[in-house]
């Protein structure tokens, strides 16, 4: 739990000491106000970050289409084992198969036209070889040496230009294969079927951009709950945290887990407004889970963030705030006591925070004691520097707490009906 909502859990509405109580304060009233309290006491304390979420497949795959088409036969039905490899969806594939025909006739014609410019090229090159001997023989000029030469290197170009043209079809029929190839749709994991949003007779919008998901396949041999934790709680957690989850399905059952991952992005609903809410996803890996669970089934998880042993503990509502410039020191009579030394050097060092305190009971009188706290638990929180066990403190009530007790006020113990609190008295 942080620092901020401690003390929003202890602290409530002590922003301002009332003027009522400011002036009975200056005055050195001696009237009794009546306390519950309670023993502080050494016990263990657990600190928990509570949050809720929904079960998933750690590991889960989305068979969509590459490419459009009729789907023609699902293999599979929601719940069934599939394997790795396994065809489970095909699509029409007739128009694949007539632009495959179509790329291997493209390709033949242009390994034709690679032969022909090939043949061409001979031709001319013993007719080059011929008119150079000419030449040389001076039977010939030589601009008609230049001309058989430049009929050479146009018939190489014409050679090379059908060998790119037969890459192209070859290219042209890969994909065609390939597309041909999608209209067939595998799994590459072995699992069950969780869920199947199309029907035969409907069309796969094949996509690389956005997926027309068929199918999902989960492997549901490890799975997650992936929960939303409060800003304000996400600073405490860290990976490996112990945790304790209840499925909704499953009554009150508790399954072990640990924090897997922490999410470095925010989710923030509410932008703007009032409710503004920011969350931070957490997901939890299940160590051990009923087979009946299923993907989408709702629960609760409970983070373990520390563990204190031996703490010092005190209630929650005992630990309240005070305003040290608010904070007036009273100038009592015989029997009155004053507030600690550390608080009032506080007050004249010019402190601005709140200082968290307790009231502790002494020969019926509240003294005010400065406290350090620690971690918190459900009802109790832990006090590294201030009290000791075995030390009495006022618990209650709220109003008394948080607005009417100063330090040096009388108390009266409130009687309960267990005679717990009127043994104290005594």
């Amino acid at each position: 739990m942080t620092k901020k909502k401690k003390y929003m859990m202890i602290g409530g509405g002590v922003l301002l000491v009332g003027a009522l109580v400011a002036a009975k304060v200056m005055s050195g009233s001696d009237e009794t106000v009546i306390v519950q309290v309670e023993e502080v006491t050494k016990e263990k304390i657990v600190e928990i970050v509570a949050a809720s979420g929904k079960v998933q497949p750690i590991i889960s795959v989305d068979i969509a289409a590459n490419v459009s088409g009729k789907i023609l036969k699902i293999m599979a039905e929601e719940g069934d084992k599939v394997k790795e490899g396994q065809v489970l969806v095909y699509l029409d594939n007739a128009r694949y198969v007539a632009a495959v025909n179509q790329r291997m006739a493209a390709l033949r014609s242009a390994k034709a036209q690679e032969a022909l410019e090939r043949a061409n090229l001979k031709v001319i090159n013993s007719a080059t070889r011929r008119q150079n001997e000419l030449y040389k023989k001076g039977l010939i000029s030589e601009s008609d040496l230049e001309g058989a030469e430049g009929n050479y290197e146009v018939g190489v170009a014409r050679l090379n230009s059908a060998k790119e043209f037969v890459s192209q079809s070859e290219a042209f029929l890969d994909q065609a294969n390939d597309d041909l190839s999608k209209t067939k749709l595998y799994t590459s994991l072995s699992g069950i079927v969780v869920k199947i949003n199309k029907e035969v007779g409907e069309i796969a919008l094949g996509s690389q951009f956005q997926e027309d998901i068929i199918m999902t396949i989960a492997d549901l041999t490890e799975m997650e709950v992936l929960v939303e934790v409060d800003e304000n709680d996400v600073v405490l957690l860290e990976i490996g945290d112990t945790t304790a989850i209840e499925i909704d399905a499953f009554g009150d059952e508790l399954f072990r887990g640990l924090v897997e991952e922490v999410a470095n992005s925010a989710i923030t609903r509410g932008l703007g407004t009032q409710e503004q809410v920011t969350n931070f996803e957490v997901t939890i890996r299940m160590l051990e889970f009923p087979k009946m669970l299923r993907p989408g089934m709702s629960a609760s998880v409970e983070i373990i963030t520390n563990v204190s042993d031996y703490a010092v503990a005190v209630p929650i509502q005992s630990v309240t705030v005070r305003e040290p410039k608010k904070i007036k020191r009273i100038e009592g009579g015989e029997g009155i006591a004053i507030a600690s030394n550390r608080i009032e050097r506080e007050i004249h060092n010019g402190a601005d925070d709140y200082v968290e305190v307790v009231f502790v009971i002494e020969d019926d009188i509240a003294v005010m004691r400065k406290v350090k706290t620690g971690i918190t638990g459900e009802s109790k929180i832990e006090i590294l520097e201030g009290v000791l066990p075995g030390e009495m403190i006022v618990s209650g009530s709220y109003r008394v707490l948080s607005k009417t007790l100063q330090d040096g006020d009388i108390v009266k113990i409130e009687e309960e009906s267990n005679g717990k609190s009127e043994e104290l008295s005594h």
